[in-house]
């Protein structure tokens, strides 16, 4: 009887420390996600900084009259080839093109 008895404690052991495991990763995971940033104690990563610039730009067809802001998906057929890509909206219409009904 003290052979089964140990047998189950420590396989209760065993799955305890496997459950605790994971509990411990998945917090770690929630918390490294979910950390506060500010810009006065972080850097910003390349992709952040690609993020950051890319809020404003559009891009257009060659061959089009209409512009797509970077977010909208409407102009996804548009070949990469043909693809013009502007900082601003301002200046996609200043070279003759409209914002995509789509995209408002």
């Amino acid at each position: 009887m003290k052979d089964i008895f140990n047998k189950w404690y420590e396989v209760l052991i065993i799955v305890l420390v496997g459950v605790g495991a994971f509990l411990l990763g998945g917090l770690f995971i929630h918390s490294f996600h979910n950390a506060t940033k500010t810009t006065a104690d972080i850097h910003l990563m390349p992709l952040e900084v690609e993020q950051q610039n890319n809020r404003k730009r559009v891009y257009a067809s060659k061959q089009g009259k209409r512009y797509y802001p970077w977010w909208c998906n409407a102009g996804n057929t548009i070949v990469k080839e043909n693809k013009i890509w502007y900082n601003t909206p301002e200046k996609a219409q200043a070279e003759g093109y409209t914002l995509a009904k789509g995209c408002q």
